[in-house]
């Protein structure tokens, strides 16, 4: 990281503001085109950790990961825009957290309702929850297993 001023290195940080994001996004390489877009998360904080979103079965998404599985995940929080007399003496204060690693997707039917799970459990106080199954069946889960996570704030 060049700003190593920045940087955040405490695990419970790092783990705060991944809880405290609403939504992430996703990095993909399609061939040699770059691919981001906004998805809900949820994270399972072990070793590795590792995030679960949910899609549909088909899509540029899908398309892209059965291609080239390596991802990139970025969260921001606490935004805060910093004005100035000048345009260079404005600034953003932020937190965030980028995550890499590759992205599998889950067919054991009991791994996709626990990757659901922990999807929905980011945004609420719930561990376990009902699904409608004809929804249910037609959701893609998957999961990336972090192999680097940075975080950095100003």
């Amino acid at each position: 990281m060049r700003r190593s001023d920045r940087e955040i290195q405490d695990s419970d940080e790092i783990h705060d503001i991944l809880n405290i994001a609403i939504i992430g996004h996703l990095a993909l390489t399609d061939k040699d085109q770059p691919y981001v877009i906004a998805l809900n998360y949820g994270v399972e904080f072990g070793d590795p950790l590792e995030i679960y979103f949910h899609c549909a079965p088909e899509g540029r998404k899908i398309d892209i990961i059965k291609q080239n599985n390596k991802a990139c995940f970025q969260v921001e929080t606490d935004l805060e825009l910093i004005t100035g007399e000048k345009g260079c003496d404005w600034g953003m204060n932020y937190k965030s957290v980028m995550a890499f690693g590759a992205i599998e997707i889950i067919k054991d039917p009991a791994k996709r309702r626990y990757g659901m799970d922990i999807i929905m459990s980011h945004y609420s106080n719930a561990k376990l929850f009902e699904y409608d199954e004809k929804i249910f069946e037609k959701t893609t889960i998957l999961r990336m297993i972090v192999n680097e996570i940075t975080a950095k704030q100003k």
